[in-house]
């Protein structure tokens, strides 16, 4: 395959791209909802989100976790009503694990994050 030329130019990974476009808007919902967005980490499409856990009144921080961690399973049983599998995670289940699978695009990054 003399001549042959490959799918994609040398240093323009189209995951890598688009695992970065998942993680700038994620950090973007971060910036706008600082109290429930702690922190986004992650590298290429396996990328985490963390929510904060704050107590109300009255409220313990354990009580709080188990709060947030219920209405966060809530949130990915609506996504996933919409075709999106999302896993729930940390050690009190206060993060989403985003782990998508080859064919995720950035049309569904945006979806994911209300962009669509």
């Amino acid at each position: 395959m003399t001549g042959a030329k490959p799918p994609h130019t040398h240093n323009k990974n189209p995951k890598k791209t688009v695992g970065s476009y998942l993680k700038t808007q994620l950090k973007n919902l971060q910036n706008n909802n600082p109290d429930l967005v702690l922190d986004v980490r992650g590298k290429g499409l396996i990328v985490g989100m963390e929510f904060t856990v704050k107590p109300e009144q009255k409220e313990t921080f354990t009580e709080a976790a188990l709060r947030r961690k219920g209405e966060i399973a809530n949130l990915l049983k609506q996504m996933k009503n919409n075709g999106v599998l999302l896993g729930q995670g940390g050690p009190k289940g206060t993060c989403i694990r985003i782990k998508p699978p080859m064919c995720w695009t950035m049309e569904v990054s945006a979806f994911l994050c209300g962009r669509n």
